[in-house]
This record gives structure tokens, sequence and C-alpha cells, in this order.
């Protein structure tokens, strides 16, 4: 329990309650289908996609309502928690030696569709400042690095990735006009707690 708010029991689970709600990520998975890494020489767990996540949420909404004004009710009095998305669609790659340049070919191809009266949408953390990213840089010994020690390059990606998200976010904005889509900087919270670790008591 955190704060009186419980944790959301996983889909999958059928004999769980989902009184509180119901959780439909998966740990590993992709935003993009396995396939689209596999033509690209790329490995990746056969887990299920964003896509099929999504179809589970539309699922699962027919199984709780039954006409279109009755499921609205219950998105109008819902939160979706979107995120954060792409996490592992530049790690995979990264880790087997991908460039930063051809993974930010694969941006564009994300599609995120929402709808429901309240929803947030996280972006991805600065990932160059992961341990597991900077060790396999280190390990190429080709890495360009900030002043703080952290990818430069990958934390670029990331922003780009951001970036994209948030303009993908503007644009469902204006088409659902009722809907509140928040953003939130996952990118910028994480580094202000990096680079203020001094301030919270870290060295």
């Amino acid at each position: 329990m955190t704060h009186g708010l419980p944790l959301l029991n996983p889909y999958l689970d059928k004999t769980a309650s989902f009184n509180n709600g119901v959780n439909f990520a998966v740990a590993g998975a992709t935003t993009l289908g396995s396939s689209f890494y596999l033509q690209r020489g790329v490995k990746v767990l056969p887990l299920p996609s964003l896509r099929s996540q999504l179809n589970w949420f539309k699922t699962y909404l027919k199984s709780i309502c039954s006409t279109s004004p009755e499921c609205a009710g219950k998105l109008n009095t819902s939160l979706i928690f979107v995120g954060e998305i792409g996490y592992n669609d530049f790690r995979d790659p990264f880790l087997q030696g991908k460039s930063i340049q051809e993974i930010q070919t694969y941006v564009p191809l994300e599609l995120i569709q929402l709808g429901a009266s309240q929803v947030v949408v996280p972006g991805n953390f600065p990932l160059g400042c992961f341990p597991s990213f900077l060790s396999v840089a280190k390990r190429n010994g080709s890495a360009a690095y900030d002043n703080f020690g952290y990818l430069e390059s990958l934390n670029e990606l990331t922003s780009y990735q951001n970036y994209y998200l948030q303009e993908a976010l503007k644009s469902l904005r204006k088409e659902f006009p009722n809907t509140v889509i928040l953003y939130a900087d996952y990118y910028n919270a994480f580094q202000s707690l990096l680079r203020g670790a001094t301030i919270f008591g870290r060295s």
C-alpha cells in the first residue's frame, strides 16, 4: 500500500480482484511488435507489445460495461496511466550494438491511441544515466559523456523520443478537447534528483 492506494492486480491474473483498477503492463515488453525488431536483426523477448496491452484494455472494458454511454461513464471517472513507453525499445537494440542513429529511426513509428477523460503519459527517463547502458558504452569505448559522466547521445535520443511523445499528446488534446491529457516529465525530474544528489543527502 502506498498512501492508502493498493497496487493494481495484473489483467492476466483472472482470479484477482479488479475493484481498485487493473494493470495491463508487461515487464520487458516493447512498444513495437517483436516482428519489427526481428526484421532489423534485433532479438527481443516474445512478449505482448503495447498494441496487445491496449487490446486487453478494450476487452476488459467490454467486460465491465455493455453500452457506449455506460463505458463512457466508467472512463469519465477513471484515471488512466500510460507509460513510461519506449525503454525496452531502446535497451534491446542498444545492448545488441545498434547505433544511436539507427535506433532514432524507430521513434516516429510509435503510435499511442488514447481515449478517456483523465490520462497521464510519462516520458522516458534519461537512459544515458542508467548503469546498464553506461556499462555497454564503456565496453565499446566510443561513447561521449557529459560533465556528469552520462551518455550524451543516449540522453539526446531519449529527449528526441520525449519530444515526439509530447507532440503526439498535443495532437490528441486537439482531437479530444474534453479529455485531460497530462505529460509527466520523468526525464527532467530524474535529472534534478541526480544533479541535486547532495541536497538530498547523497554524495
